[in-house]
């Protein structure tokens, strides 16, 4: 228990100084609460970098971080106890990775998602996203109420169980434009 003990300290010295906790200066953010994320001193990978490192087991995890100018940069943190030969915590081996761009990218790929999902749901029109087999992969609303039918069963379906006279080479020869990049959308009549 005792080295345990003395691991968490030394565990909380060498994190004190991770740049995720500092204070900010005067021309940058003053707190951590000055930003959308909350309190940076809480992250769980901040966290799980103690508890690892505590337990003498390597960890990997990501955590927000910040330059001198106050901008956000997002780091994947892999750390490693270095102990002595008594079980002591002697330093923390840490390799860091900025990954800010595939984090932003990211986000913008989600909020992208989110208009994108605004936009066919407040549709005034049926719409159905298909994959390149030709099974449903979204329908909005006014889709369903067109072919009464619920989402969760259009799911599971392809156009051509909807309407049988459409069979499924038929149904192949209609979408392979779009497979071969030459239309960029199609209309499909489903009633």
């Amino acid at each position: 228990m005792r080295v345990l003990s003395r691991r968490l300290q030394g565990i909380d010295r060498l994190l004190a100084e991770h740049p995720g906790e500092q204070e900010r200066s005067e021309d940058g953010p003053r707190d951590a609460k000055d930003h959308d994320e909350g309190d940076d001193r809480d992250q769980a990978g901040i966290a799980l970098m103690r508890d690892s490192v505590a337990a003498g087991k390597p960890c990997q995890t990501l955590v927000r971080n910040y330059r001198k100018d106050g901008s956000v940069v997002f780091c994947e943190w892999y750390n490693s106890a270095l102990l002595d030969e008594s079980g002591e915590l002697r330093s923390i081996l840490s390799l860091v990775l900025d990954v800010t761009d595939r984090k932003l990218a990211e986000r913008e790929l989600y909020e992208s998602r989110e208009r994108f999902q605004k936009i066919v749901s407040q549709a005034a029109t049926g719409v159905v996203q298909m994959d390149p087999e030709g099974r449903i992969t979204l329908v909005n609303q006014r889709y369903c109420d067109m072919v009464g039918r619920s989402e969760a069963e259009l799911l599971r379906l392809h156009p051509y169980d909807i309407k049988p006279e459409f069979p499924e080479a038929r149904l192949r020869d209609f979408i392979a434009p779009l497979l071969q990049g030459t239309k960029a959308e199609l209309r499909f009549e489903t009633l």
